[in-house]
């Protein structure tokens, strides 16, 4: 497991595969009546990752 993979999982959030992709929201998924909407949109290479929830506005980033 690299850097990045280790910074989403501290965050909650699952690896999608590398590049812009959507995933569950690890903070508002939970809670949701519609928790199987990919609202959590992860930007990610190798430098690092950037993360914004559609639903709740989430917003995060952590650059290795």
């Amino acid at each position: 497991m690299n850097a990045v993979e280790q910074a989403m999982q501290f965050n909650g959030i699952t690896p999608p595969k590398p590049g812009s992709r959507k995933t569950k929201c690890p903070k508002c998924s939970p809670t949701r009546k519609k928790h199987w909407l990919k609202d959590l949109r992860v930007d990610h290479d190798d430098i690092g990752v950037s993360w914004f929830c559609f639903h709740c506005g989430d917003i995060g980033s952590d650059l290795i």
